[in-house]
């Protein structure tokens, strides 16, 4: 990554491979992308770290490194192995040490402990932020050999972090409304099947000769306001109150007047 031209090459590259990418693909392409960062920078392990909305503790997405050293675990807390460096990644702060344990300051016990342990000898870890929130962090390092870290280098190194980070974005954005769908679809068999449910006690109860016409009212009323309230007091659109009980908008309007119910104040106003 020494060389700006090979640089802008590699950026080009890995923006047009993410573009568009399935998103069932995104976690092979990052952790390939993550073994050829690590031979592009001449480092031994390459990691991916996720920031949940409001926690500091970087979570161990993807990683890489080469044969006979370790590699971090998907999963992992970052935050509890280094807890000195995540806090200043989690605050935005770069962290760039060419000289371990000497870079680290005295606060930094048990990094200095991993460091001794392991061998590790140079890290340049990289916030990435996206809508002025850190979400994300890259960072790599050395064993063998100690590594400087010049400020062009880790400009491109946040530029590459941005780029996987838009693609973890975009696989957890697809991933949240595939669940919702889910949650929308579940939700809308179940009323389904109490709205059959509670049509067939209707015309059960409109064949009881000594049923009396208020009490078939109360059934219908108590259902009808329970989809309603299910759906938030929403009538119109795919999933809401009228397609639920199967009735035309405007009928479902006319019934909820004869039967007596009105939105509640302070719910949204139903579409």
């Amino acid at each position: 990554m020494d060389d700006p031209a090979r640089f802008e090459a590699f950026l080009l590259d890995l923006a047009e491979r993410f573009t568009g990418m399935p998103i069932a693909q995104i976690d092979e392409a990052i952790g390939q992308t993550l073994r050829r960062i690590g031979e592009a920078m001449m480092t031994d392990r390459a990691t991916m770290l996720e920031f949940a909305p409001g926690v500091a503790h970087g979570r161990v997405t993807h990683s890489w490194a080469r044969p006979g050293f370790e590699h971090m675990p998907a999963g992992m807390d970052a935050e509890r192995a280094f807890p000195w460096s995540i806090a200043r990644v989690s605050r935005g702060e770069t962290v760039a040490l060419e000289h371990l344990p000497a870079d680290l300051p005295a606060e930094a016990g048990i990094e200095r402990e991993y460091v001794r342990a392991t061998g590790f000898k140079s890290v340049l870890t990289v916030p990435v932020a996206i809508g002025g929130q850190i979400v994300c962090a890259l960072s790599t390092g050395t064993f063998r050999l100690y590594h400087a870290w010049p400020a062009s280098l880790i400009a491109r190194f946040r530029v590459t972090g941005q780029i996987l980070a838009s693609a973890i974005a975009r696989e957890r954005a697809e991933e949240h409304l595939q669940q919702r769908f889910e949650e929308i679809a579940e939700r809308k068999t179940r009323l389904e099947s109490e709205n059959a449910h509670l049509r067939k006690e209707i015309r059960r109860i409109e064949k009881m000769p000594t049923s009396p016409l208020r009490a078939l009212d109360d059934v219908e009323r108590d259902h009808v306001r329970a989809v309603l309230e299910c759906c938030g007091w929403k009538i119109n659109g795919p999933g809401h109150a009228a397609e639920i009980l199967g009735l035309h908008p405007n009928t479902l309007r006319f019934r909820m007047k004869k039967l007596g119910l009105a939105r509640p104040k302070g719910t949204a106003k139903r579409s």
